[in-house]
């Protein structure tokens, strides 16, 4: 947990000037985001870093760094997973995959275990160029169903 905070922090500190300095309409190539499913149906609280490696405003091909919280029906842990990311869209309007692996680590273990898992999701972004703050939905797997805000630099 302190270091999906500490991460924040660090994320925010870094990019603060470069956030409130653009003004003009150019191409978000950086996002930071929350997402959240909520605790009866997953319990997943994530905080990630997306970078846009290759493409245009109707489609790209971005990468993903999350760190992850999970509490749920008395399981705690936390995550991490690099995935890429697909964008598919018009305007402020697009489709969102991901397919990848997660890793797991148990919190209620007293050995240090971890365990991965396959992550497939199919969502919704939006996010308009020029603007800094995008929303995100969707379902998947592990997080069976996400809700997500964050901004873009």
């Amino acid at each position: 947990m302190k270091w999906v905070i500490f991460l924040l922090i660090a994320l925010l500190q870094m990019t603060s000037n470069q956030i409130f300095a653009q003004s003009d309409k150019t191409e978000a190539r950086n996002f930071i985001y929350f997402s959240a499913s909520p605790p009866l149906i997953s319990g997943f609280y994530s905080v990630s870093y997306e970078r846009n490696l290759l493409g245009t405003n109707a489609s790209r091909l971005n990468i993903s760094l999350q760190g992850s919280i999970i509490n749920n029906m008395g399981y705690s842990g936390s995550s991490i997973a690099a995935l890429p990311v697909l964008l598919l869209g018009k305007n402020k309007h697009y489709f969102e995959s991901n397919i990848g692996m997660i890793v797991y680590f148990d919190n209620n273990s007293t050995e240090k275990t971890f365990d991965t898992d396959p992550v497939i999701t199919l969502g919704y972004r939006k996010h308009s160029m020029g603007s800094n703050t995008l929303f995100r939905t969707g379902v998947g797997y592990p997080y069976l169903l996400y809700l997500g805000f964050g901004f873009a630099f």
